[in-house]
């Protein structure tokens, strides 16, 4: 109904319209669809006892469904349902596939039966509510491997969004990148300390920055075509970066200590999708970049943003084809000019798009082109849009997605030298949703993300934004951290805990690696997401999150045990002397606000204020088990001393 009022007053601006009468229209328009409450899943349980489970002799109220591959297949046959006034439960059976539904919203159920799902309306069928959920034991495997994290994760974003956009400068105000304070020493303190992870530059007016580095630059424009217009952003020069901006922004990256991708325009003189890049404002950008004499502070290039999904035939955009030439054309130029003045060229990223068909065109075409070294990663960009429910934080349907795309993207680079990045995330686009986004919501999100992608290969995740929208790391205002920058910073301290100090040396450490976690009850059934690695010294850490916004979940964690006729193995580094119990660091706190506590201790507060020592917050235990609170986020270092 809310969401309602909220078009209406879109849609009707200029209205005098009493919010009491959109209140009232909104809520008639609801109850003319119908609305829904939310579906409760029960693994293991048939609500539909006395159906016969072969569709055959059917009787009223049982209807049969159909034949559906999955639960969640029978759940989208219920929400298309015709035969009845509304479905409002379900029950699938694993041994026919069939799935049943009521008519009398009666509620049976029937427990014990193994490898069945049921699920109902809570607004609709009485008796319709969460259970608790069961205790989880999770066994993980330090010598099964499913990928790693690449030491520049995670990654974090700023966008070149300008405080006068008519659409987005109200989200960003000054946080964009050409306006942003970068001499304000919160924000510098706070980057720090997610050194080394990797700073992208870049977003949807990266194909419309001129690189202003000789003066003269005018904002505006419409480019050399009148029947085509490359870059999702207009005007033609939507900003300009000059020359002081663009020393404030390395040496931003240098005092940090993090890694630079910069977005390179790729649209700049192209007349037509499949028509050539003029190269000679980037190379103006390098010219100077190579003279100031900090080149070396940038370690990748992007090249373009969202742009590579088009055909020959389009009015905007780059065929993937073309764009594969240019940026064969863009590493030979990098190369020949950083050569020339003694140095290393950076590698080439991108495309940073989301088309899948237009990937695949990409890689073949990479592989068959690119020479070694010059060309690095794959970059995609995901928005899942999940929203907050009743008795969960976030929806593990839509948490999956995550995994679905993450595992289509990797399949792509399979067997080639290239790497596939998450080049921008977050959990909502358009610059994210005030309330959610900047909230304890959207760290569940995060955090699932963090956990998920090293298992399926992609490598890194770079997050919009550290500043900017309302899905920032950063509060644009206050500089105070949103609780998704502690997933972050926690992420990079207890799992990716890559220490440059320690990087150069004779035994340089290892990247963090996704390691396999068996559970006896999944995500599904008890809420509870368990995901594992080995930090860079070979640690295992365990990550938890319980989407459960009700229930407590029970873990126990054990390390799996080969037979005895295999030798035994203890995580790298480490022996059984010291191995004397876990620290533990759980994230809690109110998933509306953007106020989070770990361990029960309050973070930071005031604009400046330093972050505490992990150490001197963990709770130690000496045993295999603990409790995952409701709606908290865990990090468990197994075997740590104190």
């Amino acid at each position: 109904v809310l969401l309602l009022v909220l078009l209406l007053m879109v849609l009707t601006p200029s209205t005098s319209i009493h919010p009491l009468v959109l209140l009232f229209i909104a809520a008639t328009i609801a109850i003319a669809v119908g609305c829904n409450g939310e579906f409760i899943l029960y693994e293991n349980v048939n609500a539909v006892p006395h159906a016969s489970m072969d569709c055959v002799n059917t009787s009223a109220p049982l209807v049969c469904l159909g034949t559906a591959a999955s639960y969640g297949d029978c759940q989208s046959l219920c929400n298309n349902d015709n035969s009845t006034e509304k479905c409002s439960l379900w029950t699938w059976s694993p041994s026919t596939h069939h799935c049943w539904t009521r008519t009398d919203d009666s509620w049976e159920s029937a427990s014990s039966w193994e490898g069945y799902y049921s699920a109902c309306d809570n607004n609709t069928v009485a008796n319709c509510s969460p259970q608790q959920p069961p205790a989880v034991y999770a066994i993980y495997n330090t010598d099964e491997v499913l990928g790693h994290m690449d030491k520049l994760s995670p990654a974090v974003t700023f966008d070149f969004w300008l405080q006068n956009d008519t659409v987005y400068g109200e989200k960003w105000e000054t946080a964009g990148i050409l306006e942003v304070d970068l001499s304000d020493a919160a924000l510098l303190y706070y980057a720090s300390q997610l050194s080394p992870s990797l700073l992208r530059i870049g977003g949807s007016p990266e194909d419309s920055i001129f690189y202003d580095m000789t003066g003269g630059c005018v904002p505006g424009g419409k480019g050399p075509s009148s029947s085509y217009y490359c870059s999702q952003v207009r005007p033609y020069n939507y900003g300009c970066l000059h020359p002081s901006r663009w020393m404030e922004i390395l040496q931003f990256a240098n005092r940090t200590g993090l890694g630079l991708t910069f977005g390179l325009n790729v649209c700049y003189g192209r007349t037509a999708p499949s028509d050539p890049l003029d190269f000679s404002n980037i190379r103006t950008l390098l010219n100077f970049t190579i003279a100031s004499g900090m080149a070396e502070q940038i370690t990748f290039f992007e090249f373009g943003n969202e742009v590579t999904h088009s055909s020959p035939s389009s009015s905007s955009g780059v065929t993937p084809t073309q764009w594969v030439n240019d940026v064969n054309g863009l590493a030979q130029v990098i190369e020949d000019m950083y050569s020339a003045a003694g140095l290393t060229p950076p590698p080439v990223v991108g495309p940073d798009d989301f088309s899948l068909s237009a990937y695949k065109t990409i890689v073949d075409g990479l592989v068959k082109t690119s020479k070694p070294g010059r060309f690095l990663a794959m970059t995609y960009h995901q928005y899942p849009q999940c929203m907050p429910s009743m008795h969960q934080v976030l929806a593990p349907s839509c948490l999956a997605s995550l995994d679905h795309v993450a595992e289509e993207m990797a399949e792509l680079t399979n067997d080639t030298p290239f790497h596939m990045w998450a080049g921008e995330t977050a959990d909502h686009s358009g610059g994210g949703i005030k309330g959610v986004t900047d909230t304890f919501t959207s760290s569940f999100y995060y955090a699932y993300q963090l956990g998920s992608l090293p298992s399926h290969n992609v490598t890194l995740a770079a997050r919009q934004c550290l500043m900017g929208g309302y899905y920032e790391l950063l509060n644009k205002t206050t500089l105070i951290p949103n609780p998704d920058f502690y997933v972050a910073w926690m992420t990079r301290s207890l799992i990716n805990n890559y220490d440059t100090s320690k990087a150069h040396g004779s035994a340089p450490l290892s990247a963090a690696r996704a390691i396999n976690v068996t559970v006896d009850h999944g995500i599904t059934s008890s809420g509870l997401q368990v995901f594992g690695f080995l930090n860079t010294e070979g640690v295992p850490v365990i990550m938890a999150i319980n989407l459960n916004r009700d229930f407590d979940v029970p873990l126990t964690i054990e390390q799996y045990q080969p037979p005895p006729s295999s030798p035994s193995s203890s995580p790298d580094g480490h022996t059984a002397n010291t191995q004397t119990g876990n620290c533990e660091y759980h994230l809690s706190g109110d998933t509306s606000s953007n106020r989070v506590s770990l361990n029960g201790h309050p973070l930071v507060t005031i604009r400046g204020q330093q972050l505490p020592s992990l150490d001197d917050l963990a709770v130690h235990s000496t045993t295999h088990n603990t409790t995952i609170k409701a709606a908290s986020i865990a990090f468990i270092v197994i075997g740590c001393t104190w």
